[in-house]
């Protein structure tokens, strides 16, 4: 009987645990799967947003910072890449053993935004994929930068990686 009851207390306690997950484990600097780019994600007010902080190639061929230049809005092209917001509300779930925050994205070299998901996998790597309105799915993995771990310990049996920054 004692076994039972501690038995009913240990799944009672895991899955009152299982449901919290880390909503920060995705705040910090992320680099890009193609290595091109640095997002830092940040809270912002109950949910999370996203920035470029850092750009492998950051000014033109006339060494002028990269702007907006394919936004679909022309008012807005003039704004330069580095410091641009580039997700939104990201709003924190726990499903299925992983961490999941589902908002918008936007993607500065189609100039377009996406609603998207970001997932935690494992290996301490964000799965980040959005669908646009034509519905086409595009999808990435991106590495945390070594260089700015943040502070934050990753989700639950999750490990910085040892390698990525850029």
């Amino acid at each position: 009987m004692r076994n039972l009851l501690a038995l009913i207390l240990f799944f009672s306690t895991t899955l009152l645990y299982a449901g919290d997950g880390n909503p920060d484990a995705i705040i910090g600097n992320w680099v890009t799967q193609d290595g091109d780019a640095k997002i830092e994600i940040y809270k912002c007010g109950d949910n999370y947003c996203g920035k470029i902080v850092w750009l492998k190639n950051p000014t033109d061929k006339n060494g002028k910072p990269k702007l907006d230049d394919k936004n679909k809005d022309k008012s807005l092209r003039n704004r330069p890449l580095i410091g641009l917001q580039v997700m939104d509300n990201l709003d924190h779930n726990y499903t299925k053993g992983h961490d999941v925050w589902t908002g918008t994205a936007y993607n500065p070299k189609w100039g377009k935004k996406a609603s998207g998901i970001v997932r935690t996998k494992k290996d301490g790597t964000l799965a980040v994929k959005g669908w646009e309105k034509s519905k086409k799915k595009v999808g990435a993995v991106w590495t945390r930068d070594v260089k700015q771990t943040g502070g934050i310990k990753p989700s639950r049996g999750e490990s910085i990686p040892k390698s990525g920054g850029k």
